[in-house]
C-alpha cells in the first residue's frame, strides 16, 4: 500500500441493523470503525472484508 491515507477512511456505511458507523483508521493488518453511538471496533483487514462483502445492506453514505 502507498504512503498516505486509505480510501475508506472517513467513509459511513450502514449495517443490516440500520446502524451507521465511520472508518476512522485502516493500516496493513486492522481497520478501526466508530458507532454513532461512540463504540469503537478493531478489527483484521480480513473481518472488514468479510464484512464489506458478505453484508448486501451495508452501504456507503457519502
Amino acid at each position: 500500500m502507498p504512503h498516505g491515507i486509505d480510501p475508506i477512511v472517513g467513509r459511513v456505511y450502514t449495517n443490516n441493523h440500520g446502524k451507521r458507523f465511520t472508518v476512522l483508521a485502516v493500516d496493513h493488518t486492522n481497520v478501526v470503525i466508530r458507532f454513532d453511538g461512540g463504540a469503537r471496533i478493531i478489527m483484521s483487514r480480513e473481518s472488514w472484508e468479510d464484512l464489506r462483502l458478505n453484508t448486501p445492506k451495508a452501504r456507503r453514505e457519502d
